[in-house]
């Protein structure tokens, strides 16, 4: 009863602070351990700004001792709370990896072939496995809705047997694709939600503002960027937990076309929160040397869409 009602309490609080469950469930983690901390070490471990952290400690002040420099959980509720937050760090952990290969690789031979006019190219099993790992650990997945605009690499299907997101959408204009996933999500009872979407045309305004993490490989022109950050701008929600993951590559001898599309996506008033160099690798795509970078990109309140005439989206366009 006590976990039950803990967990709720955090889930009220992750929304009303915006943090990531995986921060608060650190922060009771730490604060019940047999070390004590002060809130300058605090924020050192955590990250956070002194103002979150003190807005953090404020929620939880019922459990924390009072009247002392250090801050941590009262002796009587020291076991409960730390066997609570190492349920959710380890919850964050505990996914079949094995499975997802197995299942990855049982359909890898069925896989349409890419479609090169819509710029088309499937990575890796490796790669799908890597992206589904990197949103587990920035905890992405745990209770989110997210949505695929396109998805060639299965990556809803690999985030789907985690079984850890609260929904998962896909966006996708190639037909084949949207039967491809439907069958494996129906012979896995993965419950993958398929909506056959030219992104250049509106989404349906039900969709709007309803995910939490939209995660994206897109057409590598400048056009194919924007009109894939704007559908994703529109979809997630508008708070600091909102992100979106982006693939893109180039050559390396060909940088001034990756300034422009940083310069796009601060244009966009997103923060890229990481860029990872080389993480993505093809089959294929040899121009690019069969490989592309992941950014990470946050939510500002400033974000925004921009207009384009979008008329050269693809690379063939």
């Amino acid at each position: 009863m006590f976990q039950k009602k803990m967990n709720q309490r955090i889930e009220e609080i992750t929304k009303k602070l915006e943090l990531r469950q995986i921060v608060v469930a650190k922060f009771l983690y730490l604060i019940s351990r047999p070390s004590k901390y002060s809130s300058k070490e605090l924020i050192r471990k955590l990250g956070l700004p002194q103002t979150h952290l003190y807005r953090l400690i404020h929620e939880f002040t019922d459990i924390i001792e009072k009247n002392s420099k250090y801050i941590f959980v009262k002796k009587s509720m020291v076991n409960e709370i730390r066997e609570m937050s190492n349920k959710i760090k380890f919850d964050e952990k505990t996914y079949d990896l094995k499975r997802i290969r197995e299942v990855l690789k049982k359909y890898q031979k069925f896989r349409p072939k890419p479609n090169r006019d819509l710029d088309q190219f499937n990575a890796t099993i490796k790669t799908t496995v890597k992206r589904v790992m990197k949103l587990l650990n920035n905890g992405d997945l745990n209770d989110k809705k997210v949505a695929f605009l396109g998805d060639d690499d299965l990556v809803s299907v690999a985030a789907a047997l985690t079984h850890k997101c609260n929904k998962i959408t896909v966006f996708e204009i190639d037909k084949r694709l949207n039967e491809f996933i439907n069958k494996i999500s129906k012979e896995n009872d993965l419950e993958i939600e398929i909506i056959e979407q030219d992104l250049s045309q509106p989404i349906d305004k039900k969709w709007l503002d309803e995910y939490d993490v939209v995660f994206t490989d897109p057409p590598y022109t400048k056009e194919g960027i924007n009109l894939f950050l704007n559908q994703a701008i529109k979809l997630i929600k508008k708070n600091f937990l909102g992100r979106i993951y982006l693939c893109y590559g180039n050559s390396d001898r060909a940088r001034e076309r990756e300034v422009e599309i940083q310069k796009l996506i601060l244009d966009h008033n997103l923060i890229i929160k990481t860029k990872l160099p080389q993480f993505n690798k093809y089959f294929g795509a040899e121009s690019i040397g069969s490989q592309s970078s992941l950014y990470i990109l946050d939510w500002t309140p400033s974000t925004k869409t921009i207009e384009s005439n979008f008329k050269k989206v693809y690379t063939n366009d």
